[in-house]
């Protein structure tokens, strides 16, 4: 009877022991999705930050404004494990090793949406506005038509901004090795701690493309009629006054809207203090 109750009572502590260390697993467990989700909540953020940044550049003061980003970006990525993961000398574990990669490939592909987006706004405010007379050379149609391809793409880049970021974000978890309940807590912690507070801005890009638009007509304006003018002193001399007319509306227009049209990239994304309708996350 003795020997019954004392493999009773060594089978109870062994439960015992057993439980206590599943809890310390389960607490350990936990603690690392919460750490794992806050670090990648806190990529995305640095990443809208930098956007933030960008849209609020002076593009004439600083047309390369997006390459200082950049750095400023990776650094600012850099220091968040050391802010936010407790030091260990024995490494990370694999999960949290993990979300350090999927932060860096998030930012890599931030900076690359930025550079697609930005990068033209900055090459239009070097450009200045257009002159008719510099069109008739050909260097500079060729530069221009580089310029509307680039300003066309960042037209669409801005336009589907969040929700690139979104579908980039929910196939780089889905393709991750995270358990489902670490794909989820980062997914939640990423939704309503960071895109819950933002909106798409009031960006237009059908102003943009009408722009292109008007440039592209103007160019080939010029060289379908290029027996109605001549170029002197620098300056295009009209021989024909209804093409004189049509193409000095024509670079009026363009004049006038060039700061309009660089200010629409201030517009991209809008930051609000209440959080948007849910039905719109991930």
């Amino acid at each position: 009877m003795k020997k019954t109750l004392g493999l009773v009572g060594l089978g109870v502590g062994l439960l015992l022991v057993v439980a206590l260390m599943a809890g310390e697993w389960q607490r350990r467990q936990d603690l690392e999705r919460e750490q794992v989700a806050y670090l990648l909540a806190s990529c995305v953020n640095q990443g809208m930050l930098s956007l933030f940044r960008l849209q609020a550049n002076d593009w004439k003061k600083k047309p390369d404004f997006h390459r200082q980003e950049e750095i400023s970006l990776q650094a600012a990525v850099a220091d968040l494990p050391g802010k936010i993961l407790p030091a260990s000398a024995g490494g990370y574990s694999p999960q949290v090793a993990q979300s350090l990669s999927l932060c860096d490939a998030m930012t890599e592909n931030s900076i690359r949406q930025h550079t697609t987006i930005f990068a033209p706004v900055g090459n239009l405010a070097v450009a200045g506005p257009v002159n008719p007379a510099r069109l008739i050379e050909e260097r500079s149609r060729m530069r221009q038509a580089r310029l509307l391809r680039q300003l066309h793409v960042s037209a669409r880049a801005a336009e589907r901004y969040l929700a690139d970021l979104k579908s980039d974000l929910s196939a780089k978890l889905g393709a991750s090795q995270f358990d489902r309940k670490t794909r989820q807590r980062v997914l939640a912690e990423i939704q309503t701690e960071v895109l819950d507070f933002y909106q798409p801005g009031d960006f237009s890009r059908s102003s943009i493309e009408r722009y292109i638009a008007r440039r592209e007509t103007l160019t080939q304006l010029l060289m379908e009629n290029s027996r109605g003018y001549s170029r002197r002193a620098g300056t295009l001399y009209f021989h024909d006054p209804a093409l004189r007319r049509t193409v000095d509306s024509l670079t009026r227009a363009l004049s006038q809207s060039h700061d309009d049209v660089i200010g629409n990239w201030r517009q991209v994304v809008r930051h609000q203090q209440r959080r948007v309708d849910p039905g719109e996350g991930i």
